[in-house]
Parts: C-alpha cells; sequence; structure tokens
C-alpha cells in the first residue's frame, strides 16, 4: 500500500475494465486556477511514479478567461512535458461534466492552499471514492484522517 493503507494499488484492471497501461487512475478535478494545487499535484505525481509506473494522473477542470489561469496551464504543459510524466498524465481543459471521470477514477486528489468548503471532497464521498486532500480549513472539518479520507499538508510531497 502506497497511501497508508487507505488505498491498494492493484497489479491490473479491476474486472470488467478495458486492459490499459494504466491500471489506476487518479483524478484531480480542479478549476485552473493558482491555489489550486496543480504544481504540487504534479511533483507529488512524479515522486509516486517513481515508486509506480502504471499509474495515470487526469486534471480536468475549467478555465477562467484571465492572464493567471492561462499561465498556470502553460506552466503544467511545460511541466509535463519536460518530464517522463508525459505518458501518465492527462490535462483535459473547459470540462464542465466530471462525472465521468469520478466513475472511472481510483483515487481522488484534492490539494488546494485553501479552501473554506470543498465539492470535490463532497464529490468524491457521493462517488464513493478514496480522498488525499489537505489540510487546508474547511476539509479538515468534515474528514476523519485515515477513516474518510488521508489528510496531508500543502506542499509535503512525501506524504502525498
Amino acid at each position: 500500500s502506497l497511501v497508508r493503507n487507505i488505498v491498494e494499488f492493484p497489479a491490473a484492471p479491476k474486472r470488467g475494465q478495458k486492459q490499459t497501461a494504466h491500471s489506476f487512475i487518479i483524478f484531480f478535478p480542479a478549476n485552473f486556477s493558482p491555489g489550486k494545487g496543480h504544481i504540487f499535484a504534479l511533483q507529488a505525481f512524479k515522486r509516486l511514479l517513481e515508486l509506480v509506473d502504471n499509474v495515470l494522473l487526469v486534471m480536468a477542470g475549467q478555465r477562467f478567461p484571465n492572464i493567471q489561469s492561462e499561465q498556470l496551464l502553460c506552466t503544467l504543459r511545460e511541466l509535463i512535458g519536460s518530464s517522463l510524466m508525459a505518458e501518465n498524465v492527462n490535462l483535459v481543459v473547459d470540462q464542465t461534466d466530471l462525472s465521468e471521470y469520478y466513475t472511472n477514477c481510483d483515487l481522488v486528489w484534492m490539494l488546494s492552499e485553501a479552501e473554506s468548503f470543498s465539492r470535490v471532497c463532497c464529490e468524491a464521498a457521493v462517488f464513493q471514492k478514496g480522498l488525499v486532500a489537505t489540510r487546508c480549513g474547511g476539509p479538515q472539518s468534515f474528514l476523519v484522517d485515515g477513516s474518510t479520507a488521508m489528510l496531508v499538508d500543502f506542499g509535503d510531497v512525501e506524504d502525498t
């Protein structure tokens, strides 16, 4: 177990799933906005790929019509393209219906710097998915570390 016995990384896809190169899918739903933890997620994912290689990270959400959102997307594309992560990371931009991604993933990451209330945490619960969330305000007031989620400190790549 790589995530403190909350999530087991399977050796093969679950019964009924199509055989793919990625047998474990991490979903990172967040608007493409600074503070949502995209860079932190890529750093943690890069560390994870040092341990296992059959994992896919799907980052999906909407971009905002501002320079910060565009700069973040450029930075993410550069980081993904300049590393060995290109085959293991999918950026899905301007996606509004995320239900398919929740349905098909094995684990959800919510790695924001600050959240007063996290819709992502609630959606992960609705879809009955494992959750790794940052101790960033609101989520830690209703999540139980080790039970309903794995709580990590923002920026702690080793613990994530």
